[in-house]
């Protein structure tokens, strides 16, 4: 067995050997314990990256400005762009961000929620204090309609359990 880990870090070459000692070692652990099968390589991390502190920020904001740009499609069950013009639809969208997120640490996914919820938070409450005291059910707006399909969508595609979106959105707001 480790002579195919040596194999294969040798064809890699290069590559490898520019890499950190610490790197070095958990690359080839990995390659020991791929070539074993007894592991599943959804959850694997392949390299060590720096830390990019503000990634999770960044994903929000660009949530916060695409919500938009959807709207909710009965039929289809999904978002879909408001205008032709627009160049994305939601499920791309949500794919792709998980894609993202999926190279880096899980902390960053958990990051990227807790964010997300603290704006829907801020919105709703936002939302009800500007409601009409006469009026009996106060609406969202449309972001944050949307912004909970996508965290929804998000779920179902991450396989994240609802349980664990409830720990940063209340499960009274997700089903309004």
């Amino acid at each position: 067995m480790i002579h195919l880990a040596r194999s294969v870090l040798c064809t890699i070459g290069c590559l490898v050997l520019r890499a950190p000692p610490s790197r070095l070692r958990f690359f080839t652990l990995t390659v020991i314990l791929s070539s074993r099968l007894k592991n599943n390589s959804a959850p694997q991390i392949y390299v060590v990256t720096e830390p990019l502190e503000s990634l999770p920020v960044l994903l929000l904001f660009f949530v916060i400005i695409y919500m938009s740009k959807f709207s909710f499609d009965a039929q289809f069950s999904t978002l879909v762009r408001r205008k032709s013009a627009y160049a994305l639809d939601g499920m791309p969208f949500v794919v792709g961000l998980w894609t993202l997120l999926r190279q880096f640490h899980p902390a960053y996914t958990r990051m990227f929620l807790a964010y997300l919820g603290q704006f829907v938070r801020a919105t709703v409450g936002d939302a009800v204090a500007r409601a009409d005291i006469t009026s009996s059910k106060a609406s969202l707006p449309g972001e944050i309609t949307n912004t909970l399909l996508f965290l929804d969508m998000f779920c179902k595609v991450g396989e994240i359990p609802r349980s664990a979106l409830a720990e940063y959105i209340p499960p009274h707001i997700m089903h309004m």
